[in-house]
């Protein structure tokens, strides 16, 4: 035991006071607000989605989620379902997530 604490001294003997409270206080990074994450989220879209109007890109969205539905056996009326749920879900959260 004396041994090991012997250890810890002489290697910790190095350190600076500035390296020490380095070592003993590890603060984490703060989280973003939901608003600030959602206003870059927005922004990411409206980049990649370039001259396209948000209804333009929510129907390619929605298009590209019953497609998905199609290819994997199920019918034309489940496809309209999530369509329409898909579109539906785009255009409320491109009219919540607007830049302001």
């Amino acid at each position: 035991m004396r041994r090991v604490a012997l250890i810890a001294v002489l290697l910790l003997a190095g350190c600076t006071d500035t390296d020490w409270h380095r070592l003993v206080t590890i603060a984490p990074e703060p989280e973003p607000s939901a608003g600030a994450v959602a206003r870059l989220n927005y922004a990411a879209y409206v980049e990649s989605a370039g001259s396209r109007t948000a209804e333009q890109e929510c129907a390619r969205t929605a298009r590209d989620r019953a497609r998905d539905t199609g290819n994997q056996g199920f019918g034309d009326d489940l496809q309209r379902l999530v369509y329409d749920g898909a579109y539906t879900d785009c255009m409320t959260w491109a009219a919540r997530t607007q830049v302001k």
